[in-house]
């Protein structure tokens, strides 16, 4: 028995790669949400300290971009990370 193959159907976001840096997150919260903001993790002592991992509100919840990350915005607003290496595999670029 053989099945039917599916092609997913083409969709288009917008993208930026995220660089861990206060300059990048400035911008993304003036263009997208300003409820993006750097994961904070504490050590043994209970220091708090920031990362450049960026916290990325979703509808499903709260996910982290790493350094080299994509966040993207999709048609209907939603922000997610995508790990590069998923990302060049799955999008390319059109201006």
């Amino acid at each position: 028995m053989s099945f039917p193959l599916y092609r997913a159907r083409p969709v288009l976001v917008s993208a930026v790669r995220w660089d861990g840096t206060e300059t990048m997150l400035a911008l993304l919260k003036r263009s997208w949400t300003p409820a993006l903001c750097f994961v904070r993790i504490s050590d043994e002592d209970g220091v708090i300290h920031s990362t450049a991992a960026l916290r990325v509100p979703t509808p499903e919840g709260a996910l982290t971009a790493q350094v080299g990350d994509w966040v993207i915005r999709d048609s209907q607003g939603g922000l997610y990370p995508v790990r590069g290496h998923v990302f060049d595999r799955m999008y390319e670029q059109m201006s």
